[in-house]
């Protein structure tokens, strides 16, 4: 549409969808694929290079995930050629906007008065210090020209210098505004077991960057249904749930708390994306289980840093991972003369003046979720390979601090967390388990204080707070659908009384008659 309108439009723009199928790339693959492969990958892109990337990978190792981009690259030409092809037949009118632009005059006068002033401050390492000092010259700044110049003209002439030459000193003088070196990541720490009444917790630190993330662990029936339709097969269910929250003390703001944002939303779902591949099967651990990662303070990659945290929790939750997941984001900024400096773990104001937030989470083994965005026309190929080699680099250093914090999940889930066991009965049996209108499943719910869920196939889930309800109420659903073991002493209730003994019902719906001169006289 853009490339007929006579818009002025620098594209076009194409996309593809890449899988992995018997060890080859696959374009487009269908729904279906996408779900049961190790590869899900979106590359968009121009004529030369790369625009957007998204993917979720079954811990697919960097030399696969880098022809895999570049082969979506490939394979998009062909769309693009298409819109030219478009473009030609139709031959749109050329249409020119009338372009509001700041008076250059401003910005001229501002940086002749300021610019030395304001490189100065930008070289200041510490965040708080380098922000007052910022403010006070934009005051100054504002007042030195309020006679000639609007407020808020001079106020994004201040903040355009101020990223200029954040950007000169990153790429021309090797001075990120902390000082660390281009792929150095900042000072690290993680523990758990922080809130002692939740199922688990973990809690992760870079820089200024601090996650905590909170586990609940519940049955099978407590796993979200997302569909539009009552229709049993139009609804989805969803196993694992991540949530992200970042209220606004986490980046010294004061405003009212709401519901979640677009931000919010899409940093839970990619977070979710990055530690699915290493949940175990439902088979392996029957629970339903939600995330949420709470966002203490803000400094850069809050995305990456709830993986990171939310490993740690699921972990000190005893969830059998199939291995910790790590994340970090790689930064790209490029000087005027088109020289460009690649940079791990960006914080804020890498992120904000930057031209890139190239967000790569994986385990040991490979990566397992891509995030990219730009401001940028577009990125080589060489930059991309470069972003994903050095978050794995970058990975291997969170994922020692973490290893040393936790490196294998708890023995078993925490005291307050429900306790799931899992047996197999002939659904044929069904229906003596849950009895005639569901009384007798209710009754054994009842007496053992355990929730009950039964599959079509014969699959049971039993949960409860305690072992010991959970192991009850198992062994009375084995006794009703198989065999009582001769000699074992039971707990029963007396139904019915006769001159010749008593009924007792020893297990929901199962009664057996003791006799009068086996009854004790007491």
């Amino acid at each position: 549409a853009l490339m007929i309108s006579g818009i002025p439009f620098e594209g076009p723009v194409a996309s593809v969808r890449v899988g992995i199928k018997d060890g080859e790339f696959e374009l487009n693959p269908t729904i279906q694929e996408n779900v049961t492969g190790d590869l899900d990958l979106v590359v968009a892109g121009t004529r030369d290079g790369v625009v957007m990337l998204e993917a979720g990978a079954s811990e697919i190792d960097e030399d696969t995930m880098i022809p895999a981009i570049a082969w979506g690259q490939e394979q998009l030409q062909s769309a693009i050629d298409l819109q030219l092809k478009l473009r030609d037949l139709v031959q749109p009118e050329p249409r020119e906007p009338v372009m509001e632009v700041p008076d250059p005059a401003v910005a001229s006068a501002v940086e002749d008065k300021f610019g030395d002033v304001i490189a100065e401050v930008m070289r200041i390492t510490d965040r708080s210090e380098r922000g007052e000092r910022m403010r006070s010259i934009q005051e100054e700044a504002v007042e030195a020209f309020a006679d000639q110049f609007e407020d808020g003209d001079v106020g994004d002439a201040f903040h355009d210098l101020e990223g200029a030459y954040a950007r000169r000193a990153i790429v021309l003088e090797n001075k990120r505004p902390d000082g660390r070196a281009e792929d150095e990541i900042r000072s690290m720490s993680a523990d758990v077991g922080i809130l002692p009444r939740v199922h688990g917790t973990g809690l992760f630190q870079r820089g200024e960057t601090q996650v905590l993330s909170v586990v609940t662990l519940g049955t099978v029936r407590d796993e979200q249904r997302i569909g539009l339709s009552d229709l049993e097969e139009l609804v989805e269910p969803k196993r694992y749930m991540h949530h992200y929250n970042m209220p606004p003390f986490a980046s010294g703001e004061a405003r009212r708390l709401g519901g979640p944002r677009r931000r919010e939303t899409g940093h839970g779902a990619l977070a979710e994306r990055a530690l699915l591949p290493v949940v175990p099967s439902v088979e392996d651990f029957p629970y339903a289980i939600r995330v949420v990662s709470e966002v203490l303070s803000s400094n850069g990659s809050t995305s990456q840093g709830s993986v990171c945290g939310s490993t740690l929790a699921l972990l000190d939750a005893g969830v059998p991972l199939k291995a910790p997941v790590a994340g970090i984001s790689i930064g790209l900024v490029t000087a005027d003369d088109g020289s460009t400096k690649i940079l791990t773990d960006i914080q804020g104001a890498e992120d904000h003046f930057g031209d890139m937030d190239f967000k790569v989470a994986g385990t040991e083994q490979g990566i397992t979720a891509i995030q990219l965005d730009i401001k940028v026309k577009f990125l080589t190929a060489e930059i991309v390979e470069t972003a994903i080699r050095r978050g794995r680099d970058a990975r291997m250093k969170i994922l020692e601090v973490m290893n040393a914090a936790i490196s294998e999940p708890n023995a078993d889930v925490g005291e307050f967390a429900p306790k799931i066991v899992k047996t197999q009965i002939d659904p044929e049996k069904i229906g003596a388990i849950i009895g005639p209108g569901g009384r007798t499943i209710r009754r054994l719910e009842a007496d053992t204080g355990a929730s009950i869920d039964i599959e079509e196939d014969g699959t049971i889930m039993v949960g409860a707070t305690s072992r010991d309800g959970s192991d009850q109420a198992l062994q009375m659903i084995k006794d009703m659908t198989g065999e009582v073991d001769a000699g074992r002493t039971m707990l029963g209730k007396v139904t019915r009384i006769f001159g010749f003994g008593v009924m007792v019902e020893f297990l929901p719906g199962r009664e057996g008659l003791v006799p009068r001169h086996e009854l004790a006289e007491e």
